[in-house]
């Protein structure tokens, strides 16, 4: 299994305990851009996708509905 497959699987079995760094590596994974928005959030953007995800990431562990959120969009990207 690819070290990408792990990381997101061991994202959605904690999704309390995640990192920026490891969520933004996961997004970029499945073809979502990164770029700073205002403040301390980050906004990422896939070409299929309508949404925009921003996610705020002064806490050194993100808040579970950024990573929920995140899941989500990549779960609608994998179903096709």
């Amino acid at each position: 299994m690819p070290s990408s497959d792990k990381r997101l699987e061991a994202i959605r079995n904690n999704p309390k305990n995640v990192r920026f760094e490891d969520l933004r590596n996961v997004l970029e994974d499945h073809g979502f851009e990164a770029r700073p928005g205002k403040g301390d959030h980050w906004v990422f953007k896939h070409p299929l996708r309508p949404n925009n995800l921003a996610i705020d990431r002064r806490r050194p562990v993100l808040l579970a509905v950024y990573v929920r959120q995140a899941l989500k969009e990549i779960d609608a990207l994998l179903e096709g």
